[in-house]
C-alpha cells in the first residue's frame, strides 16, 4: 500500500506543473477571450433588446393608428350613409310634394271642366228646349192647319 500512496505522490507532484499551466492558461483565456466575448455579448445582447423594444413600441403604435383609421372609415361610412339616408328622404318629400301638387292641379283642372261642361249641357238644354219647342209648334200647327203644311210638304218635295 505503500507503494501506491508513493506512486500516487509521485502522480500528485508531476502532475502540479500541469494544474498551474491549466490554471494559468484559464486566467490568460478569461483576460484575452472570455472577457471581450462577454462584453461583445452584452454589447449585442441590449444593442438587440433595445431594437426589439423599439420594434415592440412601433408595433403599438402602429397598431393604434390602424384602429384610428378604421374607426375613421368607418364613422365616413356612417356619416355617407347618413347623407344618402337624408338625401332619400329629401327626394321622397319632394316627390310626395309633386304628386301632391299635381293632384291638386288634376282636381282643379277636373272641376274646371266639370263646370265647362255643366255649363254647356245647361246651354244645349236650352238650346234643345228651344229647338223642340219649336217643333212642337211646327207639329201643332201642322196639325191644326193641314193645308198649310200640305202645301209646305208639297213645296218641299224635289
Amino acid at each position: 500500500m505503500h507503494g501506491i500512496l508513493s506512486e500516487l505522490g509521485r502522480l500528485f507532484v508531476g502532475a502540479i506543473p500541469t494544474i498551474l499551466l491549466l490554471y494559468l492558461l484559464l486566467y490568460i483565456l478569461e483576460r484575452v477571450l472570455f472577457r471581450p466575448l462577454n462584453r461583445a455579448l452584452r454589447a449585442r445582447e441590449e444593442a438587440t433588446s433595445g431594437v426589439l423594444s423599439e420594434a415592440r413600441k412601433l408595433t403599438a403604435e402602429a397598431e393604434e393608428k390602424q384602429l384610428n383609421y378604421e374607426h375613421s372609415i368607418r364613422s365616413a361610412r356612417l356619416e355617407s350613409y347618413r347623407q344618402r339616408e337624408a338625401a332619400r328622404q329629401q327626394s321622397l318629400a319632394e316627390r310626395q310634394e309633386m304628386l301632391r301638387q299635381s293632384r291638386a292641379h288634376a282636381e282643379g283642372s277636373l272641376k274646371v271642366a266639370h263646370s265647362e261642361l255643366s255649363a254647356e249641357v245647361v246651354k244645349l238644354k236650352g238650346e234643345l228646349k228651344s229647338v223642340l219647342d219649336r217643333l212642337t209648334e211646327q207639329v201643332v200647327a201642322t196639325i191644326l192647319n193641314p193645308r198649310d203644311a200640305g202645301g209646305s210638304a208639297e213645296e218641299r218635295r224635289p
